[in-house]
């Protein structure tokens, strides 16, 4: 049918991500501190954002050498160079080893035009 969406099931699209792990989720998130401006009724009138930062969690199981995947080393994800903040590992004798990485990179730029609100 025409205008049809197509829905990605699973990770594939991170096949090779990284030689060591089958990616089994990850998750990116985009986030930014706020500045609130309130008038003397307490109503806020602004919104500012500001320290914008994208981050991503990756949950997978090791099928080899993941010795590059140490804190501070780089990782691209989706043309998004990260900063691998914290690699996790686990094993136990009833499962597989799994690794858990955390990284973060500055988010884009948000104008000073941004806040929301009169500004009056």
């Amino acid at each position: 049918m025409a205008g049809e969406t197509t829905v990605i099931f699973g990770t594939a699209e991170y096949k090779n991500l990284s030689a060591g792990l089958y990616i089994t989720s990850i998750k990116k998130d985009e986030t930014s501190q706020k500045a609130q401006v309130m008038d003397e009724d307490g109503t806020i009138v602004q919104i500012d954002r500001y320290g914008k930062e994208r981050t991503v969690q990756i949950e997978a199981t090791v099928k080899g050498n993941i010795s590059a995947l140490v804190v501070g080393a780089t990782l691209t994800v989706d043309s998004v160079a990260y900063t691998i903040d914290t690699v996790s590992t686990t094993k136990t004798n009833t499962g597989h080893h799994t690794a858990s990485i955390t990284a973060s990179a500055p988010g884009e730029a948000i104008s000073s035009g941004s806040g929301s609100g009169s500004g009056t």
